[in-house]
């Protein structure tokens, strides 16, 4: 994918309340600055978003994911999903969540609309003190509550024996489903597990994330 600056003109256009103010080439990643005034709603309450967000994106992308946050004068100051590095960055999800968001080309116009929820998100926890949607943990345990919701199975055991059939081979969707439903497989995970398999950049994903959460299970 070409990160030009006409390609990131052409997503912004496709979104509304979004203007780009700022846009420098770095030798590794691009660099811009988004500026957002428009109105977002959650569980029937309406917000006025003004924030301005730094974007940088690796000029490996989609392979490397972009980090997002806020720019100049703080207005997200004690939050909890912000990472703890120099910028405070947004945390978005778990990169699998985000990846299967993304896919299929990846467009940068879906990563915007995923700014947009996560300030919208954060204005509804300012004003009501609580979250409107079930919310991630942070670090190895949100990764694995990203894959319970995922399979819509809870033991850790399970999830990482699920992981570790990618990629899928098609003799075997006749089989019994490895996560002890009793169902055939065809019927069960096996789609799913398909999907991860099939895409180079979910494939890579979900063995990184399959090696993490086999140290997890040895820890818990």
């Amino acid at each position: 994918m070409k990160l030009t600056k006409e390609y990131i003109y052409e997503q912004i256009q496709k979104m509304s309340g979004i203007e780009l103010i700022n846009f420098k080439e770095e030798k590794k990643h691009i660099e811009f600055i988004l500026s957002i005034c428009c109105t977002s709603q959650i569980n029937d309450a309406k917000f006025l978003l003004n924030y301005k967000i730094a974007v940088l994106i690796p000029n490996d992308y989609p392979h490397t994911l972009p980090k997002c946050y806020e720019y100049g004068e703080k207005k997200i100051i004690s939050y909890h999903h912000l990472f703890s590095d120099s910028n405070n960055s947004f945390c978005l999800g778990t990169e699998m969540d985000l990846r299967l968001r993304l896919i299929p080309d990846y467009s940068l116009s879906i990563y915007f609309a995923m700014i947009l929820d996560f300030l919208t998100i954060y204005e509804y926890f300012t004003r009501y003190g609580i979250m409107p949607l079930v919310e991630r943990s942070h670090g190895d345990i949100g990764i694995l509550e990203s894959y319970r919701n995922i399979f819509s199975v809870h033991n850790l055991t399970v999830i990482v024996g699920l992981l570790a059939l990618i990629p899928v081979k098609n003799k075997d969707k006749n089989l019994k489903c490895p996560c002890g439903s009793n169902k055939k497989f065809k019927y069960c995970h096996y789609n799913i597990l398909k999907k991860l398999s099939a895409s180079r950049l979910l494939f890579e994903q979900s063995k990184k994330d399959l090696e993490l959460l086999m140290k997890v299970r040895g820890q818990i």
